[in-house]
């Protein structure tokens, strides 16, 4: 395992007036990135916190530090739904902008955020631009979501391939067409079992009762991610109170059954009953969150 040591900052204002840390003849930011990076191999990017780098200021990133060294680079306040000052907003975003009275961009449209993002990743480019594959993930933009979850958003350029089922997906993973995919554990189990695919990790925030011996995403090294699908039964929009309830209580009975659950376990699910209440509340936060996703990073279903 490495471990790698730095600070936040390599204009810390602590570092700097300390005198101890950079020699009298380095001076100017630029050549206290390069000296820095000679000592330590990750910083903290916290003025990206307060501000939309250039790209040019990201080019000298990029310029003064060494391949293998890793950036930390903390998200726009405004991408985490934090306020800020009107003028710390790209100039071609601010037309219009509602301010409270501290003159702050408090509540942002979804549509500014998702503006917002993309300029930030486009301004990321150079550092992007000059990894290998092997290096990918030395880039890592840090977002604190307004729950508190700290989410990572891995700044990696991934082909999507879409088939037509799982079976001539798991078919090309295991011939190595394909490098990473996403699949139910009865399916990942039948190829890890023949040595054709590692199982990663699952992306659910529990570890499966099937295969505990695989990680989640948040203990391989993502905190906050969760990734999980569900099955609901469903009635139309006018079914009377009195029958929703009866078959909560009846669905209720038959998955505390232990054959059933045992069968559905076997298929990689983690099985429970919930009241209406419960799973409208489910229904309505998925579709927050991934509202949210969606407007952040223009993500489409492909036809």
């Amino acid at each position: 395992m490495t471990v790698r040591v730095g600070i936040a900052g390599w204009i810390d204002k602590s570092l700097i007036d300390s005198k101890l840390f950079y020699p009298l003849n380095v001076k100017t930011s630029e050549e206290r990135l390069n000296f820095y990076a000679s000592q330590f191999s990750l910083v903290e990017v916290d003025s990206t916190y307060y501000r939309v780098p250039t790209e040019q200021m990201v080019r000298g990133w990029a310029e003064r530090t060494p391949e293998d060294f890793v950036m930390h680079v903390k998200a726009f306040g405004l991408m985490t739904r934090h306020p800020v000052k009107l003028e710390q907003v790209p100039p071609d975003l601010r037309e219009g902008l509602p301010v409270d009275d501290c003159g702050r961009v408090d509540r942002p449209p979804r549509e500014l955020r998702a503006g917002v993002f993309r300029e930030f990743l486009d301004a990321l480019a150079p550092l992007r631009d000059r990894m290998t594959e092997a290096q990918l993930r030395r880039l890592v933009v840090a977002i604190r979501a307004t729950t508190g979850i700290e989410a990572l958003v891995w700044l990696t350029d991934i082909a999507q391939v879409s088939y037509r089922g799982t079976a001539p997906a798991m078919t090309d993973i295991a011939g190595g067409v394909v490098d990473v995919m996403f699949t139910g554990p009865p399916s990942a189990m039948a190829l890890a079992a023949g040595g054709k695919v590692k199982m990663l990790a699952v992306a659910s925030p529990q570890r499966s009762q099937l295969i505990p011996q695989v990680p989640t995403v948040q203990e391989a090294g993502v905190p906050g991610y969760e990734l999980a699908g569900w099955f609901g039964l469903l009635a139309p929009a006018k079914t009377p109170p009195s029958v929703v309830d009866r078959l909560a209580s009846e669905v209720k009975k038959a998955v505390a059954d232990p054959k059933l659950k045992d069968r559905l376990t076997e298929q990689g699910l983690d099985v429970f009953g919930s009241s209406s209440e419960e799973m409208r509340a489910i229904m309505q936060s998925d579709t927050k969150k991934w509202s949210e996703v969606i407007a952040a990073t223009g993500a489409k279903i492909p036809q």
